[in-house]
């Protein structure tokens, strides 16, 4: 009997149990990070003068289809098409608009806000980070470092913004107006396209949000870990990030599958090893090769 009983005690100590706390508490709090994006990624009138991006219009506009980019007739799989196209040309548009110190294809802090209040105060455009975005052109993060500060609830103590869209500015081949925006951690990428929100054109959104936080033991508790997988991240992360993860782990697979990294993921060592999907590999640059890669 009693070494059953010390069996049972082993078996259980060995099986790693744990107990959930949970807390509630009050006070002060790191208020996170906003990322705001047009849903239109570049401006109409300005991008018709970007070689590339330009013959897209033209091509997108012709009521007949298109050999070079693939359009067909139908309306939808030519937008779907269209703005694939678009995503593809993302490093040469970027290259394309940092050169350019005037005239911005993407949009600009000016283009988009209007008003910008933080706790009842303005607030201005030294406070934002822009960054570049394949699906949408230029974002622009509020609090990317983490140093506002919040403890009282309601919308007089959060970030209010009056935005601008312009859709006069609109490409031809986008679906709708409005704005996307994320709420996130300071210290995490902000993955719009895949986790924003989306606010309509000429209407009001209101967002709440409430802290959760949570702390998982680490082996031999769970497989969780501090690190993350042994996949290398090519996104700039203070923490692990299971997008991050899974975009890096694609781009790998595109390089070592078609010779060539996709503009749209995150590639560091892009342009030493590998060129642009958009362009072809380095050994196939055939339009053939480019209408399969834009699939």
């Amino acid at each position: 009997m009693f070494i059953y009983q010390e069996a049972l005690i082993l078996i259980k100590y060995f099986s790693y149990p744990v107990n959930v706390d949970t807390a509630l508490s009050f006070g002060e709090r790191v208020y996170p990070a906003v990322t705001i994006c047009n849903i239109n990624a570049y401006k109409l009138s300005l991008a018709k003068n970007n070689p590339a991006l330009g013959k897209l219009i033209d091509a997108y506009k012709k009521e007949t289809p298109d050999a070079d980019f693939g359009f067909d007739t139908t309306t939808f799989e030519k937008q779907l098409r269209a703005t694939r196209w678009m995503n593809l040309m993302f490093s040469e548009l970027e290259e394309y608009d940092n050169k350019d110190k005037t005239n911005k294809i993407a949009y600009t802090y000016d283009d988009l806000v209007i008003t910008c209040t933080y706790n009842t105060e303005a607030c201005n455009e030294t406070e934002w980070i822009a960054s570049n975005d394949p699906y949408y052109g230029r974002c622009f993060t509020y609090n990317s470092d983490g140093g506002k500060k919040s403890s009282r609830a309601g919308p007089l103590y959060g970030l209010s913004l009056v935005l601008r869209v312009d859709q006069a500015e609109y490409l031809p081949w986008a679906q709708s107006a409005g704005i996307t925006f994320l709420v996130h951690e300071p210290t995490d990428h902000p993955f719009v396209y895949t986790s924003g929100y989306y606010a309509a054109a000429g209407s009001a959104s209101s967002v709440g949000i409430r802290y959760i936080s949570k702390k998982k033991l680490s082996a031999p508790y769970s497989d969780c870990t501090d690190h993350g997988s042994k996949q290398k991240i090519y996104y700039e992360t203070n923490r692990y990030q299971t997008e991050a993860c899974v975009r890096s782990c694609l781009q790998d697979k595109f390089t070592s599958t078609c010779g060539c990294f996709d503009p749209t993921y995150e590639y560091v060592n892009g342009s030493a090893e590998f060129g642009s999907c958009y362009k072809g590999t380095k050994d196939e640059t055939s339009k053939n090769s480019k209408g399969k890669i834009a699939e």
